[in-house]
């Protein structure tokens, strides 16, 4: 994978942040923290941490406004946000 989502774990049993593997339109790794009763995007990489284009992040702000509306939480960590 060349980069560590370790750092994270303390965090996620902790549900301050949620962990999403993308799978479309490119294949990156996400995080998402609260914000006022609203998840927002706080890091997205792709593999050895390189940018993710911005449609991918049009793509995942488009699936957080019409899946999560506020005050709800993702249902599990590591879920994927485009299923085949």
């Amino acid at each position: 994978m060349r980069h560590c989502v370790r750092i994270y774990l303390k965090a996620a049993l902790k549900r301050r942040v949620a962990l999403y593997r993308v799978l479309r339109p490119q294949r990156a790794t996400l995080s998402l923290v609260p914000k006022r009763r609203l998840w927002r995007v706080d890091e997205m990489w792709l593999c050895a941490n390189r940018r993710p284009s911005w449609e991918c992040f049009a793509s995942v702000k488009h699936w957080l406004r019409t899946h999560h509306p506020p005050a709800q939480r993702p249902r599990s960590p590591q879920q994927t946000l485009f299923p085949e």
